[in-house]
């Protein structure tokens, strides 16, 4: 699977490692989690709305969030896609999200429909992200139904790849 790539967004060439693997993937989720997460906490502390409730009688704690900030994480996840091939947490650790069949970025509608189609896989028991591990082009169900793969890649002029 080795070769170049380019974005098709005036970055420099990139060569393709081969697909993202789950444990790359799955590192790349947490740091997006954490930068949602502090997203979240943000909108939810300009808006005056609270985070988190403590129910006084059991002492136990309840997170609110709106459904509109989840809404606006999604359309957000969606627009980094679109726009630079992948995730916060995706570019720290080298991975591109592009079409299957050619290797193309992805325009807008289908990185809306890929972020949307992580419901699927969280259902039931996160099974469409675990599904990487299994698959042979490491596509989860959201990959699959978004016609997407994530591929690992590294700029040429950081290291080229040896002969």
């Amino acid at each position: 699977m080795a070769g170049s790539l380019t974005t098709g967004r005036g970055d420099q060439p990139l060569h393709v490692l081969g697909y993202a693997g789950f444990w790359r993937r799955t590192l790349a989720m947490l740091l997006d989690i954490a930068s949602v997460a502090a997203i979240l906490y943000m909108i939810q502390t300009f808006t005056f709305a609270p985070l988190y409730t403590v129910e006084e009688a059991t002492g136990s704690i309840s997170v609110d969030v709106s459904p509109l900030a989840v809404a606006a994480v999604f359309v957000f996840w969606a627009l980094c896609v679109w726009r630079f091939s992948g995730s916060f947490g995706k570019a720290l650790m080298n991975i591109r999200v592009v079409r299957a069949d050619d290797l193309a970025p992805l325009r807008l509608p289908r990185a809306l429909g890929r972020t949307f189609s992580y419901i699927v896989s969280a259902m039931p028991f996160l099974i469409g992200f675990l599904w990487v591990g299994l698959d042979a082009r490491k596509q989860g169900f959201h990959d699959k139904i978004a016609g997407t793969v994530c591929l690992h890649v590294q700029s040429e002029h950081t290291n080229p790849p040896q002969a």
